[in-house]
């Protein structure tokens, strides 16, 4: 268990350091596809260390967690770009443009669960309970550090009330 928190912990530290922040200016695809790239490769890697799977689970869950993750993929881009609205927003942000920023967060969020949900239940075919439940730990561990990472840069929204 220990080994299983230190590789976390080194992710974490190695996710923070290593990606790309949104830039507003550059290339925002190439950044996307490099990080998500990164992204994926480790936490592929982490998932393989630590879920341990023997041959025949192998060859059923990893076509299963390849598809999870390209649908991730779609609502990564979906948040990106939300990042960058909010880039070009965030200072004397209206009531509008808010309702609208937390109304498609929300949306994006309550989608993302749609698809763990779906996808998570697709696993208890494969996978053993103690398998199928460690999976679950390991994935929304990466979720709530891939989270963190994207929001620590991200300032606070000033508005119409902040301006008065």
């Amino acid at each position: 268990m220990k080994f299983y928190v230190r590789i976390i912990l080194l992710f974490a530290v190695f996710y923070g350091f290593t990606l790309p922040s949104p830039s507003y200016g550059q290339d925002s695809r190439t950044t996307f596809e490099v990080s998500h790239q990164m992204r994926e490769a480790e936490r592929r890697a982490i998932v393989a260390m630590n879920l341990q799977l023997d041959a025949a689970e192998a060859e059923k869950f990893w076509p299963l967690y390849d598809a999870y993750r390209a649908k991730t993929k779609d609502a990564e881009k979906t948040r990106d770009s939300l990042i960058r609205e909010l880039g070009e927003s965030l200072t004397d942000m209206s009531n509008e443009t808010a309702d609208h920023m937390v109304s498609r967060a929300l949306d994006l969020e309550v989608n993302n669960q749609k698809n763990k949900r779906s996808y998570i239940s697709s696993l208890k075919a494969v996978l053993d309970g103690p398998k199928y439940f460690r999976y679950y730990q390991i994935e929304t561990k990466l979720d709530a550090i891939f989270t963190y990472s994207w929001t620590k840069n991200i300032p606070l929204a000033t508005g119409e009330a902040a301006a008065q």
